[in-house]
């Protein structure tokens, strides 16, 4: 394989992410504000092998739902005992997933 190949899958593959991590953030934003949590949620439990959803920023995908502003969003990292905002989910350990996923149940069922 070529030099100009392999750069040609590579960028193939870098796109076929971008594309993936946007339908997801698509998917989030069409949804009622209390759907999207429990969607986004559901994202954050999963663990995922592929680098579309794994690496992702959490602060970005909480944002993709409605209402959830930057604001928002970093009091429920904050909440979850997260300091470092621009982790992916990737770098999360299970109980960080559990704490941020219980934040947003817990926002999702309009007690906030």
């Amino acid at each position: 394989m070529t030099a100009t190949q392999q750069c040609m899958d590579a960028l193939a593959r870098a796109n076929e992410v971008r594309i993936r991590r946007a339908q997801l953030k698509n998917r989030i934003r069409d949804l009622p504000s209390g759907a999207g949590a429990r969607l986004v949620a559901a994202v954050i439990t999963e663990r995922y092998c592929e680098p579309a959803e794994g690496g992702i920023s959490v602060l970005r995908l909480l944002m993709c739902i409605r209402r959830f502003g930057e604001g928002k969003a970093s009091m429920c990292l904050i909440a979850a005992g997260i300091r470092n905002f621009e982790r992916s989910l990737f770098d999360l350990s299970d109980a960080e997933r559990d704490a941020i996923a219980g934040q947003l149940v817990f926002w999702a069922c309009g007690r906030h």
